[in-house]
């Protein structure tokens, strides 16, 4: 292998260590930008057992300038699916996570592919239970987040 090789390669690896999830963050088993709509056992998800599910709200969220277009989201339905329509229009890489805390520090409850602008993507989320959540971007969480608000009614 050549120098300049394991040069690249230990450039990436640590670019993708220094721009990964933020310390302390439990991510899906497998991260999707799908989440099934039934609640496991335990987790936050836990108190939707037995919810009928609704017609999915659509919510709509954008990336431009390395920001998000707000730093709030209202509007799910305690324990309802809802459909996040994430449009990106920079030409990096972002996403959304929605996290149990600040920062995307907690239990990722979404954890959405990453896509390159400009582009945009449908995120089918599986029923929160009402109370306050946070996204964010998970390759730049430090400065792209924000709070989710999930309505008792």
């Amino acid at each position: 292998m050549r120098t300049g090789t394991i040069a690249l390669r230990l450039c990436l690896l640590l670019a993708t260590a220094a721009c990964g999830s933020p310390p302390g963050a439990t991510a899906p088993a497998s991260p999707s930008n799908t989440l099934s709509g039934s609640p496991g056992p335990t987790g936050v998800r836990a108190a939707c057992a037995g919810v009928v599910p609704g017609e999915p709200d659509e919510i709509e969220i954008e990336a431009r300038d390395d920001a998000f277009s707000t730093d709030l989201i209202t509007g799910p339905r305690d324990c309802q699916p809802f459909v996040l329509i994430f449009t990106n229009h920079d030409p990096i890489l972002h996403n959304v996570g929605i996290s149990t805390e600040e920062l995307g520090q907690g239990e990722y409850l979404l954890f959405g592919e990453k896509i390159e602008g400009p582009e945009t993507i449908r995120y089918e989320v599986a029923g929160i239970p009402a109370g306050d959540y946070y996204f964010v971007c998970t390759p730049h969480w430090q400065s792209m987040n924000g709070r989710l608000i999930v309505s008792a009614d």
